[in-house]
């Protein structure tokens, strides 16, 4: 059975979402990406489960991933066969369930936008999380990434981890079982993460919002916010920020077909126009050559490639 014929036989409030060969240039942060063979929108953990469930039943082998904002992630230009999940309807919003004392506690759904959630606990008085303002991924590429700024990790706040193994097992996962390092997370492969639940501390909203600004303002005067991009390349380094390493390796404004390191900030690699994956692929390749004569030392890729 094909992807397609699969999608067709699912209900018609799911299957009618579907959009078969969808640019993913669409749906990054680096406007760059071929086809997926289907994206699906799944509202719901039912939804989810089904989608999973009969993808490993009908279509053996079928490649399954899990897209949030594609703000992580650079995708081949051929594009990806399989099912494209993303998260929509409750599980891309948030709620406030409770504050308590000097403590505030939050459901967000996976699909949700960290930066937006972010600025809304703030409002609130919600602490904790505050540095992590203008961050545009979602809820989901936090939890697996460990999202962090100046200090402050998405992980540090997170009590339970609600999600979806590849045969459909709904789990909870929380507190002392989870585990966050740089980053990184330990959740199962090829779990979906679906929702997560959050404490946070309480302080003065006015100062909260001057944070959020403050953070703004920095990421809009040193990143190349003009351009598309995947946000941090590298991860930090045991000699230091990776930008640092490629500046002084003199990579700044290397290009490679419209790949360009930004010569605003090094570990920027960014779409200058209508840079393809390969040429993005083929910069990363000299930038990594260039560190490592310089210094002995691998960088190592924050964002995610998609074949």
């Amino acid at each position: 059975m094909s992807v397609a014929d699969l999608v067709s036989r699912w209900p018609a409030a799911l299957s009618s979402r579907a959009r078969f060969s969808e640019p993913l240039s669409r749906h990054t942060t680096f406007r760059i990406g071929g086809p997926a063979e289907a994206l699906v929108p799944v509202a719901s953990a039912e939804e989810a489960r089904l989608a999973l469930e009969t993808a490993g039943t009908n279509v053996p082998g079928c490649p399954v991933r899990f897209l949030g904002r594609g703000s992580n992630l650079l995708v081949s230009d051929q594009g990806v066969p399989g099912l494209t999940l993303t998260l929509d309807g409750p599980l891309a919003s948030w709620q406030k369930l409770s504050t308590s004392g000097d403590s505030s506690h939050w459901e967000l759904g996976a699909g949700a936008s960290l930066s937006a959630w972010v600025e809304a606990a703030g409002q609130e008085g919600a602490a904790g999380v505050e540095k992590l303002c203008g961050i545009p991924g979602t809820v989901g590429g936090a939890l697996v990434m460990n999202a962090g700024a100046w200090g402050q990790e998405f992980g540090a706040v997170v009590t339970s981890v609600t999600l979806l193994s590849r045969d459909g097992q709904l789990t909870t996962v929380a507190l002392p079982s989870l585990r966050f390092g740089y980053r990184q997370s330990f959740f199962p492969a090829g779990s979906l993460l679906l929702s997560c639940r959050v404490t946070l501390g309480m302080s003065d909203p006015v100062w909260l919002i001057a944070q959020h600004r403050e953070c703004l303002e920095h990421r809009r005067t040193r990143q190349p916010l003009e351009f598309p991009s995947a946000g941090s390349y590298y991860k930090r380094t045991p000699l230091g920020p990776a930008g640092y390493l490629i500046e002084e390796a003199g990579c700044k404004g290397w290009r490679r077909g419209d790949a360009l390191v930004s010569p605003k900030h090094g570990n920027f690699l960014v779409n200058a126009g209508h840079a393809t994956a390969a040429d993005v692929r083929c910069l990363a390749a000299a930038v990594e050559a260039a560190v490592l004569t310089r210094f002995e030392l691998k960088l190592e890729p924050e964002v995610i490639y998609w074949e």
